[in-house]
This record gives C-alpha cells, sequence and structure tokens, in this order.
C-alpha cells in the first residue's frame, strides 16, 4: 500500500492498481520497495523503476 494512503485510510481503485504494479514491478526485478518516508534519501522501487525507464535501461531492471 502507498505510504502516502495509511494516514487517511482513503481506498480507491488507484491505490489497489498501485499497489498491484509496485508488487510487480519487486517480483520482476527481485528488489524490494523498502523507502517508506518521502524525506528519505534512499529512492523507492517505484521511483527507481521509472527513471531506468526513462534511461533505457529498462532491461537492466529485469532479474
Amino acid at each position: 500500500m502507498a505510504p502516502e494512503f495509511v494516514p487517511s485510510r482513503n481506498v480507491s481503485i488507484k491505490l489497489y492498481i498501485f499497489s498491484y504494479g509496485v508488487v510487480l514491478l519487486e517480483i520482476v526485478s527481485g528488489l524490494r520497495n523498502r523507502c517508506l518516508d518521502p524525506n528519505a534519501q534512499e529512492e523507492n522501487l517505484p521511483n527507481y523503476g521509472w527513471k531506468v525507464w526513462n534511461e533505457g535501461k529498462h532491461i537492466n531492471l529485469v532479474n
């Protein structure tokens, strides 16, 4: 579940789609979505995946 939805408990179909995408990205990449703090230095998995995709190195994301 996306961390921004936890305090408000605002659950919608978009939340389920986002969560499914993150789980699918974790399975394909073999990495975990570790960053729950938006102010942390560590990059979360969806942002990392998007960065790799934009660089054209998306094949490196697949393990």
